[in-house]
């Protein structure tokens, strides 16, 4: 995977092994790509779609649908820092996610691609209960104008009682 314009890649320091670098050195290379994400005017990733397809539901079914040679897809609704990322995750750099799981979610969600999904589910840092994440990640969608801090503690009673898979990572999921 490699940007069109002409961007340093970034540095092989995170890889667990010296197979896993060699990988991502060999699929980094645009020669061989036969995909084009695009991000906007400005801005394209190459990729393969071997990669892409055994990892994406969608992506094989738009490259079993086109005969395009390199398959230009927009992606325009995603950030160019949120595609690479994805991308090198894909290619074998685990860490390419790391402070950007949930908009990556995000991006592995729309494409279903499972693996990626999986690897940005994130437990907090401290032990906190499910409720607590999803109160704070919930909030702003239940408060009101006018409405006090009981009355939003209340609604969000009122609403985790529908949830019916508690645990952090289905929380998680629902929210991202």
């Amino acid at each position: 995977m490699s940007e069109c314009s002409s961007e340093s890649e970034s540095s092989n320091d995170s890889y667990s092994d010296e197979e896993t670098t060699k990988l991502y050195e060999i699929m980094s290379d645009d020669r061989y790509s036969d995909v084009i994400l695009v991000i906007s005017d400005s801005v394209e990733f190459k990729s393969h779609r071997n990669l892409l397809g055994h990892s994406s539901k969608v992506f094989a079914k738009i490259f079993d649908n086109s005969n395009e040679i390199p398959v230009r897809i927009s992606v325009k609704e995603f950030e160019a820092e949120i595609v690479k990322a994805a991308l090198e995750f894909l290619y074998g750099k685990s860490d390419a996610i790391k402070g950007k799981e949930m908009n990556v979610f995000k991006f592995a969600e729309e494409y279903e691609i499972e693996e990626l999904k999986k690897a940005c589910i994130v437990p907090p840092e401290r032990a906190m209960s499910a409720f607590y994440f999803w109160m704070g990640e919930s909030r702003d969608l239940l408060k009101k104008p006018g409405m006090s801090v009981a009355e939003v503690a209340m609604a969000a009673g009122v609403e985790w009682k529908k949830v019916t898979d508690k645990s952090v990572r289905s929380v998680c999921i629902t929210l991202f």
